[in-house]
């Protein structure tokens, strides 16, 4: 097998090997939350959710975080609850694997769709992969679709990955997971979640080796996660960009996952106590639940004592937000607008070159023009298409809020405004920006 990893990337696996057992000395972590202990490898806040059973069942009773002193601790932790009638990822691979052997492409794509239940993504029946796995079966390409990708992702081969290009081959958060299930050996799951874990880790070496900026060799790249959890470990000069969006995004998330790959198998040359790379995966993807960085000091908070965020959008997707917005922002009429999920008509009386005043029966709300922006580039990031629709969430209480409302509604002094996202909406939907669904839960998606 050719070495494909470059030398400072041969280095970094070094240090994850390092990390695979126990926290390397040279990092000394601050502790990760008031009262825990110095030391620990990553540690954040978790909810009630299910997935966290187990975990609060093997800790001491009021548990709020989750934690970990090393990589294998993290895959000792992992903990994901399907929904496909409790059936294991393993299970799963092994019937897409029985599939491909048999050249079957109808119980592949069961195989697949059983797949996207267990975790939970292409939901529903527009969605893009759904869609392409289908036609794929329907014209008896599937199998053979799913076999060139893998030998693609292969870090013994060194291939080219343009065919990632979203048509001819797809790589999204669903068939990252198909293409690991085909050959867990040598693929694996990057998601936005592994993504985080590796730019993290990958921040921290770099921090140890006293670098100011991030070489494109270890620019791993994440996704925030549902319901706002924040996935950015960009630290000052140290930054990392977003998953989705840009030119040949598919291209690029074949890359990362291939990279991902080789190093991890690397990291398995270099200890031998790492048993595969599925269970590296799994330690990146519970590390990777939330990785932003948070000042210890000077934390911003909202008027509601909520955490503010350091504004994490993609830099290259709040540049094309911005680019669409000066292209309408003329074309923006006065007049009656209706608000998504709930109806609520109100009226734009005004726009200049900043802003835009909607008014209802009793008040007004001013809505900067950096807001729209905001909104826009959300969407763009987390490539909102009509098969990958976003959920508006929108909610008076900044907490309860869905991230994109909370996006459109920070202020330059660190704080949250009101909340105005189902105002922007209908008026971007007006110049033709985004489409909108009023059901339960409302949503919202690009419409260019």
């Amino acid at each position: 097998m050719p070495d494909a990893l470059a030398p400072d990337q041969i280095e970094f696996a070094n240090f994850l090997a390092t990390l695979w057992d126990s926290p390397s000395e040279g990092l000394a972590l601050p502790p990760c939350f008031p009262g825990s202990s110095e030391g620990l490898l990553h540690a954040y806040p978790i909810n009630r959710h299910r997935n966290w059973k187990s975990w609060r069942q093997a800790q001491p009773r009021g548990t709020k975080h989750w934690w970990c002193q090393s990589l294998s601790d993290a895959a000792r932790s992992y903990a994901w609850s399907s929904n496909e009638n409790e059936q294991d990822f393993l299970a799963l691979a092994a019937a897409l694997q029985h599939a491909l052997d048999c050249s079957d492409d109808k119980l592949a794509l069961d195989a697949c769709l059983a797949i996207f239940r267990w975790g939970g993504v292409a939901r529903t029946p527009n969605d893009t992969s759904r869609r392409w796995v289908t036609e794929q079966a329907s014209n008896g390409m599937l199998c053979s679709s799913i076999r060139s990708a893998v030998d693609l992702l292969d870090p013994a081969q060194g291939q080219a990955l343009s065919a990632f290009d979203g048509k001819r081959l797809l790589m999204n958060s669903a068939m990252t997971k198909v293409y690991a299930a085909a050959a867990p050996s040598k693929v694996i799951i990057y998601d936005g979640r592994v993504g985080a874990a590796l730019a993290l880790l990958a921040r921290y070496w770099l921090e140890q080796q006293g670098s100011t900026s991030v070489p494109a060799s270890l620019a791993f790249r994440s996704a925030n996660g549902q319901g706002g959890l924040l996935r950015n470990p960009s630290k000052g000069s140290l930054k990392f960009s977003s998953l989705y969006g840009g030119k040949h995004a598919a291209q690029r998330w074949a890359e990362l996952s291939r990279l991902a790959a080789a190093t991890f198998l690397k990291m398995q040359t270099l200890n031998k106590s790492i048993p595969d790379i599925g269970e590296v995966e799994k330690a990146m993807f519970m590390i990777g639940y939330r990785t932003e960085y948070s000042p210890p000091k000077a934390e911003k908070t909202s008027r509601q004592g909520r955490p503010m965020p350091e504004n994490s959008q993609c830099p290259e997707a709040r540049a094309q937000a911005q680019k669409i917005i000066q292209e309408v922002w003329p074309k923006i009429a006065q007049g009656e607008y209706r608000t998504p999920a709930q109806k609520r008509q109100f009226k734009l009386v005004t726009r200049d070159a900043n802003s835009v005043e909607a008014n209802f029966e009793k008040s007004s709300l001013t809505i900067k023009r950096d807001s729209f922006v905001a909104a826009l580039a959300y969407l763009l990031e987390h490539n909102h298409s009509p098969g990958n629709r976003c959920v508006i969430g929108a909610n008076n209480v900044p907490a309860k809020a869905s991230e994109l409302c909370r996006q459109s509604r920070q202020t330059a002094q660190g704080t949250y405004g009101p909340c105005n996202i189902r105002y922007i909406l209908p008026v971007l939907q007006g110049v033709g920006v985004v489409e909108t669904d009023g059901g339960r839960p409302a949503t919202v998606w690009l419409a260019r």
